[in-house]
């Protein structure tokens, strides 16, 4: 192919990308004007701009401000009405000062502003989902991938909200896909990218903590898959024995740059609250209300040697507590926790059925050997089956939201098993 036609090929390439993610875009921007507020949003948002004003953290400790900070960047312009504190519980602060925050203003305005925060993220996530795709198994998958993500009605139905779900899904996803190209050519700069991101992934939402356990099954699947003596970047042979050293070790740098990032999220700062506020009720108090009281003394242990900042540690604590404090709803029945069998059947309810007919042929497809490529199964299957499994055992049962992440992973491996089965029969196209 000559030069002419590769640049002209870039061209089309990037011209199909753009012309995609505007269509995405634009859809954001359609719902992020038709819905009306939801449950959620109005505590973020203000949580979110008195974090940027005031240095507050204590306002919605429950979640981690990343999506709340990005969400209150637009508002730092406006003239508004910001309610006075009141020194209640902290979600009462929270829940009532944000209803009030957002109301009292031009709510409207605050609604598409903050949501524009949300629906980057949501277009970077498919962006990233198209270049992993490239990377993994060509580019018609890529696209293929992309027109999957750019029209699937759940990423829709929260990729415009002032809500964790997206942001947690876009960095969890960027984490594992850097972790990947770090895998393939070592390099200090391509391990430091996975720290940093996977701090972007801890300070989106609390089960992103679950990078944790899954980097390290990646490592040993690395490990126990992996060639014995496999090339450097230089070219040069590594062994078992280094690949397995070079390895734990660059995921322990990584997971020290990702509690830095966390760190920074909060200005380095351990106390929840500026100056002489306080969080409502304190630490002591709020975790000795955990069922089980061992989480509470590893908790109270990580706030006395100020490994996470508090107003993270009360987010852990609180997502512990609210496996006993919610009902569930499935099948016309009323459950007072959850139940394991909830996120299977929401999946299974809320997948589309092109995408749930593309999943199965994906199972086929690796059960048969005709998807290739033992590294980028992985990578795609690890990650949303430890979420998915740790969804299941959970007692909190509000949603498809809470499963998201799913989503861009396996978008990426029903991309690839479609056309590794069309490359075998052109009448599977």
């Amino acid at each position: 192919m000559s030069e002419s036609n590769r640049i002209g090929g870039r061209r089309m390439i990037v011209a199909g990308v753009v012309c995609l993610l505007i269509v995405l875009f634009l859809q954001l921007v359609y719902i992020a004007r038709q819905e009306s507020v939801t449950w959620d949003e109005a505590n973020h948002i203000y949580a979110g701009y008195r974090s940027w004003t005031h240095a507050d953290f204590g306002i919605n400790p429950e979640h981690p401000p990343l999506v709340k900070l990005l969400a209150a960047v637009p508002l730092l312009a406006m003239q508004l009405k910001v309610p006075a504190l009141e020194n209640r519980y902290f979600k009462m602060e929270g829940f009532l000062g944000g209803k009030d925050f957002v109301f009292l203003n031009d709510t409207d305005a605050i609604l598409f502003r903050t949501r524009m925060g949300s629906a980057l993220l949501t277009v970077l996530l498919a962006l990233l989902i198209f270049l992993a795709t490239r990377e993994m198994f060509g580019i018609a998958p890529a696209f293929l991938a992309l027109g999957l993500i750019t029209f699937d009605p759940n990423l829709l139905g929260h990729g415009a909200l002032v809500t964790t779900d997206v942001g947690v899904s876009c960095f969890l996803f960027a984490t594992i896909y850097a972790f990947y190209r770090y895998v393939k050519v070592p390099s200090i700069w391509r391990i430091v990218l996975v720290g940093m991101v996977a701090g972007l992934t801890l300070a989106s939402k609390h089960s992103g903590i679950l990078i944790f356990p899954i980097l390290a099954l990646l490592v040993l699947c690395e490990l126990i898959w992996g060639k014995r003596a496999t090339p450097d970047g230089a070219g040069n042979a590594v062994s078992l024995r280094k690949r397995a050293i070079r390895l734990i070790g660059a995921s322990v740098l990584a997971c020290i740059i990702a509690i830095g990032v966390l760190w920074a999220f909060y200005g380095f700062r351990y106390a929840a609250r500026p100056g002489r506020l306080e969080v409502r009720p304190t630490l002591t108090q709020f975790v000795g209300g955990l069922s089980k009281p061992s989480e509470g003394r590893v908790l109270l242990a990580l706030a006395r040697t100020h490994l996470l900042p508090e107003s993270y540690i009360y987010g852990l604590a609180d997502v512990r507590m609210m496996e006993s404090s919610f009902t569930s709803f499935l099948f016309g029945k009323v459950y007072r926790q959850g139940v394991w069998h909830f996120f299977p059947t929401v999946f299974a309810i809320k997948s589309t059925l092109p995408f749930l007919i593309l999943f199965v042929l994906a199972v086929v497809a690796i059960a048969t050997r005709r998807l290739k490529g033992r590294r980028e199964i992985l990578f795609l299957v690890i990650p949303p089956f430890l979420y998915f499994a740790v969804a299941m055992s959970f007692r909190t049962n509000l949603g498809l939201r809470h499963i998201l992440p799913l989503y861009a992973f396996l978008t990426v491996l029903v991309a690839g098993a479609a056309w590794a089965f069309i490359q075998r029969n052109r009448r599977w196209a």
